[in-house]
């Protein structure tokens, strides 16, 4: 009797290990000039679903496609699906471009740091207590150009500013 018990356990053990499962049938991606669209058709849990994302990308440089591409495998990956053949995992790839520092000296509260210039925006939480790659001094890759930055501090004022990223040199800025 007990071998049966553990028998049936283990049963619907696998059975509900097997439908937890995401199976992606077919993935679609088109990355140009123009448009980054992705359509990703499967079963997760058993269920048929269907994920289709489309940006107009007309006028962002290729380091701010393969950011958005990048932040949409994000996404993805937050939904369960993971795997795919083909498609690269986020962080994978080092997304080419000038590398900045942005440092604070005065920012030891849990904030959010937003980049933002041309067709390009990006946001940071900064937790001060948590994963280092949330904290300052922080590094991003962006294209050469100028940006705007806006940093929320609880507790605190706002802080803007501008600043301009140039090819070929030490990028670093200070969030006062």
């Amino acid at each position: 009797m007990k071998t049966l018990l553990t028998t049936c356990c283990l049963l619907c053990a696998l059975v509900i290990t097997a439908s937890a499962q995401t199976i992606v049938q077919s993935m679609q991606t088109i990355n140009n000039d123009n448009t980054l669209a992705m359509t990703i058709v499967g079963k997760k849990d058993g269920r048929p679903f269907r994920h289709s994302l489309r940006f107009d990308v007309a006028g962002m440089a290729k380091v701010q496609r393969d950011s958005l591409y990048q932040q949409t495998l994000g996404v993805l990956d937050i939904l369960g699906i993971r795997n795919v053949p083909g498609m690269k995992r986020p962080g994978a790839d080092v997304v080419q471009g000038d590398s900045v520092v942005f440092r604070c000296e005065t920012c030891g509260k849990k904030g959010k740091l937003e980049i933002s210039g041309g067709n390009y925006l990006a946001t940071r939480p900064i937790n001060p207590k948590r994963d280092p790659g949330k904290r300052f001094p922080l590094t991003m890759h962006l294209s050469p150009g100028d940006y705007k930055l806006l940093y929320r501090q609880r507790g605190s004022r706002e802080i803007q500013s501008s600043f301009s990223v140039k090819a070929g040199e030490q990028n670093v800025v200070t969030v006062k």
